[in-house]
């Protein structure tokens, strides 16, 4: 068993010093000298001062337990794609809705006119039809239908090949980082070979000369052999990198002449189209006006299928935190199935505690706990969030607390000491324990009162950790000084 405490956070007042004079007092006597130092009454001494508080005073059993963040989430993309902006880093603050990162959305916003082009088709469609139920006229409606419908192929071809312009570009840019990456391997590929070159003629006069054994000299020529297969390959993926690089700009300036001829085609069906409009309304069935508009509710489904595609290009946060990891840079591909940042919430930690059979029925949900962090002299009050009554493999019975955490000291993966806080827990006034002095067998303070320290005697019940539980002779909100307590009295002038 060991007595815990509830420790509220230090008020330290701590200013320069002003003033320190130290008279020397030099007497001789047969020979010999004596130095004696004496402290004038009217030097300042600089102290440190804390207030005294009335604290919690936990008992019971001590439990350990690990930090962990309140909430932790992976940010993973929907699609695949390439970064292309991301600006923050490990550590960073990030709020609920804040963008954290923008995929290349090029092909998604052609895939968006795309849908938006068929929108507007099935749009006219339904117009053209509605027209040719009143109009009557059948044959100059087919008429309009296919000019729309050419229109419609027209410019989805214009944007395929767009499309295939920007997939050609990219097919070069890769070909091109390919002979980038395989001149930097054929690079490494040679220094290696030069380095087992030397090293085989090294170890052939060595076996010449029977200083190593034949095992190694063959292991040295096969070295030598496998490096040399692989700078050969790599030479031959150079040349086939290079035919691939001369392949894809061929097929940009394909992509970019059937760009040009898609574009003057579009515009030439689209003049058809227009005439074919002016020409006349055609009448329909009541059948194929109602298919027309379901064509048009699909059209629609479709174009906001395309908008929520393009949206989903811009990741954002789903909770306020901070960045705790990330995987990814500007200009890199991600994968559906890459986590791509790490995001968690530490303005409330949780700690998991096993507590045994023979305690647990004495915890319950609300109950403070007192935490004391072990990597440094921090002492907080949490709650218990959760008790499972279920006992997990014999460690004991898994209990949750949350810990207030507003100044983010508290740190994912940091070990805590725990012992829950009674509802008949006493408060009782505690110092620190470099405040209290002891002379004859009694123990007293120094309380700062304006600008002299008074001596006011107590009476020490138990010291715990760094604090001293005390009674009578100072009361809650004293200032107690804590520094240089030892060469004060009641006339020294003293600053904080």
């Amino acid at each position: 068993m060991r007595r815990g405490i509830l420790m509220n956070r230090k008020v330290e007042f701590k200013i320069g010093v002003l003033f320190v004079s130290t008279l020397l007092l030099l007497t001789g006597c047969s020979g010999s000298t004596r130095t004696q130092s004496a402290f004038n009454d009217e030097a300042v001494i600089s102290v440190e001062v804390e207030h005294a508080k009335k604290e919690l005073i936990a008992t019971g059993n001590v439990y350990s337990g690990v930090i962990q963040p309140k909430e932790e989430v992976t940010i993973v993309p929907k699609f695949a794609g390439k970064v292309a902006e991301m600006e923050l880093e490990v550590g960073d603050a990030v709020k609920k809705g804040d963008v954290l990162l923008k995929l290349d959305d090029k092909d998604l916003q052609n895939a968006l006119k795309q849908a938006v082009a068929a929108e507007s088709a099935a749009t006219a469609n339904v117009k053209s039809t509605a027209a040719s139920v009143e109009s009557g006229v059948v044959q100059s409606e087919s008429g309009v239908v296919q000019a729309k419908g050419n229109m419609v192929q027209a410019e989805t071809s214009m944007i395929q090949a767009e499309n295939g312009v920007t997939q050609a570009q990219n097919a070069v840019t890769k070909a091109k980082n390919a002979i980038e990456d395989n001149n930097v391997a054929l690079e490494k590929a040679e220094s290696i070979l030069n380095d087992t070159k030397t090293n085989f003629e090294r170890m052939k006069k060595l076996f010449d000369q029977s200083l190593v054994s034949k095992v190694e000299y063959e292991q040295s020529e096969l070295a030598l052999k496998s490096a040399q297969s692989s700078y050969e390959s790599l030479k031959i993926a150079g040349k086939n990198a290079q035919a691939t690089l001369d392949n894809a700009q061929k097929s940009l300036q394909a992509a970019k002449q059937t760009y040009t001829k898609t574009t003057e085609g579009y515009n030439t069906v689209k003049e058809g189209y227009a005439n074919a409009e002016k020409l006349v309304s055609i009448s329909q069935s009541s059948a194929a006006v109602e298919a027309s508009q379901q064509a048009l509710e699909q059209a629609k489904v479709a174009v906001e299928i395309a908008q929520s595609n393009l949206g989903d290009a811009v990741l954002t946060s789903p909770i306020n935190g901070i960045i705790a990891s990330k995987n990814i840079n500007v200009g890199e591909r991600v994968s559906a199935q890459s986590t791509v940042l790490t995001i968690v919430d530490l303005e409330t930690v949780k700690v998991l505690t096993y507590i045994p059979a023979s305690e647990i029925n004495n915890i319950h949900v609300g109950q403070q706990v007192q935490s004391q962090t072990l990597s440094f002299d921090s002492t907080t009050v949490g709650k218990v969030k959760t008790i499972s009554p279920m006992d997990e493999e014999g460690k004991g019975y898994p209990v949750e607390i949350e810990i207030p955490n507003p100044d983010l000291l508290l740190k994912s993966g940091m070990l805590v000491d725990l012992q829950f806080i009674d509802e008949d827990a006493k408060e009782e006034i505690l110092v620190p324990a470099t405040a209290v002095l002891d002379e004859k067998g009694k123990s007293f303070v120094f309380v700062a009162i304006g600008e002299h320290p008074e001596r006011k005697e107590v009476e020490t019940i138990e010291k715990i950790g760094s604090k001293v539980v005390v009674k009578g002779g100072i009361s809650e909100e004293d200032l107690i000084i804590t520094k240089n307590n030892s060469i004060l009295s009641s006339d020294t002038l003293i600053t904080y």
